[in-house]
């Protein structure tokens, strides 16, 4: 049975596709379709597509042609759209059209979803094309100012062979759940939001993944290289534009106020520092001014603070929708972690006849009688105040790298 929907968006990457959709078809699993969705390209993209795998024995495909280039993200919202058609698919795999995936890629990554219920999305291990040896993502970290990362870019690649849990999947080559999807769109089918166009989408997604109560796994068996890069380009002025302003989308409209006004005033350090660094003449920052004047770089940036300003009020709609839908998630997982805590305190009592226990680490028990467990206490004052005030991100935490509520940061694989 089909139950797998891959979906890929081109945009004038037909020097890419031959790689794509070659290691697609020599997948050991087959049980999938594809849908290729095509940005209004004009170098006979789907041309090439149609001649060389539409009429073979690929496996199902489906081409959607769109006038005009809409984004990484209405190309996606589409694919994934047409795919969720079919009741039958369970699992959707983004895949960008500069990479190429190792033969046991969805049988692994489907193994590994397979493997965690709870898990809205799984992240494959993401290799460098051109550098052997070196990774590309494992996935997505978030530093204290906010800034999104790939997890472990430019490393080596055995130092990141553990799978493990992480705060998110990159947009390169995961694999995401129905159930995920649908239960945190935004209206109109937006599974990854259209205002932004490109970069940070995958960012917003697993904010609201995380929010709603959704684990993500890192799968190093999951193999895939990239060219990084190879479709959106490696640096220009339009790529600054997006990321800047879809950071400050991304925070508004998943952070609480607390946390908020912690991670902008690190992002006002990190762009003091930025703004230092260009005049240092410091690589990474001239490498962002190639061909550009300092002048034309900072007004990029003013723009795209402008468009954040211009777009406050549909931020603000979408942060109260997005916490509409999420309270009754977050208020479940509350009282669950609540009850949980309780119960597995009792319990241990029980074995080692002394009482509740109130912090159950190994080798720091305390004997405490008649003290409701310091655990359970917190999660059931957690659910009080989110169902009265609002929801509440920084409760849902797993292993990852990303900062927690306290401002502490939790170990991680990549640092």
């Amino acid at each position: 049975m089909v139950n797998i929907a891959i979906v890929i968006v081109n945009w004038n990457g037909k020097k890419y596709l031959q790689n794509c959709f070659d290691s697609i078809e020599s997948q050991t699993i087959q049980n999938f379709r594809v849908i290729f969705v095509d940005n209004g390209s004009e170098d006979d993209s789907v041309d090439f597509v149609k001649g060389n795998y539409l009429a073979t024995e690929f496996p199902s495909l489906d081409i959607i042609q769109l006038e005009k280039n809409t984004g990484f993200c209405f190309g996606y919202n589409t694919g994934i759209k047409k795919a969720l058609e079919d009741e039958k698919i369970k699992y959707t795999v983004v895949l960008n059209n500069d990479t190429k995936l190792d033969e046991k890629f969805l049988e692994k990554i489907v193994d590994c979803a397979k493997k965690y219920p709870e898990a809205g999305s799984i992240q494959p291990k993401v290799m460098n094309f051109f550098e052997k040896g070196k990774i590309d993502c494992a996935g997505i970290s978030i530093s204290r100012d906010g800034t999104a990362h790939n997890r472990g870019y430019g490393r080596e690649e055995k130092k990141y062979r553990d799978e493990k849990e992480i705060f998110g999947a990159n947009g390169t080559a995961s694999l995401f759940t129905r159930e995920a999807l649908e239960k945190t769109m935004l209206p109109g089918h937006n599974y990854f939001d259209n205002a932004y166009f490109a970069f940070y989408e995958d960012v917003d997604l697993a904010w609201r993944f995380r929010n709603a109560g959704f684990k993500s796994y890192y799968c190093p068996e999951a193999c895939v290289w990239h060219i990084h890069g190879g479709t959106a380009g490696r640096v220009s002025l339009a790529k600054a534009y997006y990321l800047h302003r879809n950071y400050f989308f991304t925070v508004f409209k998943n952070y609480t106020c607390g946390k908020m006004a912690k991670t902008l005033f690190w992002r006002f350090l990190s762009y003091s520092r930025l703004v230092a660094n260009v005049f240092r003449k410091k690589k990474r920052e001239t490498d962002f001014l190639q061909g550009h004047s300092k002048a034309k770089a900072g007004m990029m940036i003013v723009k795209a603070w402008g468009s954040v300003i211009l777009n406050f009020p549909e931020l603000v709609k979408k942060r109260r929708f997005i916490a509409k839908k999420m309270k009754k998630a977050l208020l479940f997982i509350c009282l669950a972690m609540a009850i949980f805590s309780l119960g597995f305190s009792i319990a241990r009592a029980e074995k080692l006849k002394i009482g509740f226990v109130t912090d159950w680490e190994y080798g720091n028990q305390k004997k405490v009688t008649h003290k409701f467990p310091r655990k359970a206490k917190a999660y059931l004052r957690a659910a009080v105040n989110h169902y009265n005030l609002n929801y509440h991100p920084d409760i849902v935490v797993g292993g990852g790298d990303y900062v927690l509520g306290n401002g502490k940061k939790r170990a991680s694989g990549s640092k």
